[in-house]
């Protein structure tokens, strides 16, 4: 854990500290993790914890960060969350989200179709 991070975080005891993936819930085992099996459902985790009825969901590279990171802010200000996926094939951990959660009714694709395949859009699709 960076010093600046740890200092942060002993002066603000109690507030609530998750660590996003096993490589950061092995830095901070003091944290709540958020982890799945791999990025795919780990980035479904983080749908699952921190957004209960999401109307809107974004779609990015799971294997390039670019889109993903520009991603993540678009929609924490929209109030979805980002899940993962890979260019060709829609992890089943994210189907299984998509398919489970009626309140997300639209879909917004980070980097477009040279980043993820009309395929892959389809099979997410409200």
């Amino acid at each position: 854990l960076p010093p600046a991070t740890a200092s942060w975080l002993s002066g603000h005891p109690g507030v609530p500290v998750y660590a996003i993936g096993a490589p950061a819930a092995a830095a901070l085992p003091s944290a709540t993790p958020v982890v799945g099996a791999d990025r795919y459902a780990t980035s479904v985790a983080v749908a699952q914890r921190f957004f209960t009825a999401p109307q809107v969901a974004g779609l990015a590279d799971g294997l390039a960060f670019p889109d993903a990171l520009a991603g993540a802010v678009d929609m924490g200000r929209a109030g979805g969350p980002l899940l993962l996926v890979a260019p060709t094939l829609l992890p089943d951990s994210v189907h299984t989200y998509l398919a489970g959660t009626p309140s997300v009714s639209s879909l917004t694709v980070y980097g477009g179709t040279s980043a993820i395949s009309d395929l892959v859009v389809t099979a997410a699709s409200p």
